[in-house]
């Protein structure tokens, strides 16, 4: 695990990351395509967020990624959860 995720994970208070998130880590860092088939609280959204982070460039002002969810409400915690980590990466 890279030192920046430590750094998110001890914000967060969790210890280490779950066999699903490291999966899905690796998926999203080799640019591959996933679906997540999980129970609600297994932590989805912070497994493929993690690696966005890294996919990120600080030193571009526009639009990187777009994600889509199916509810206004998944999308409020997908913000939510963004904002969690700490970044200074915006997010609307």
């Amino acid at each position: 695990m890279n030192t920046a995720y430590s750094k998110i994970l001890e914000k967060l208070g969790i210890q280490s990351l779950n066999e699903m998130q490291e999966q899905v880590i690796d998926s999203v860092l080799n640019k591959s395509d996933i679906v997540l088939i999980s129970p609600t609280g297994s932590g989805k959204t912070l497994a493929f967020l993690l690696p966005l982070i890294d996919l990120l460039d600080k030193r571009i002002a526009d639009v990187q990624a777009l994600i889509l969810t199916p509810t206004r409400e998944l999308a409020l915690q997908t913000e939510s959860v963004f904002k969690s980590l700490g970044t200074s990466f915006k997010i609307n």
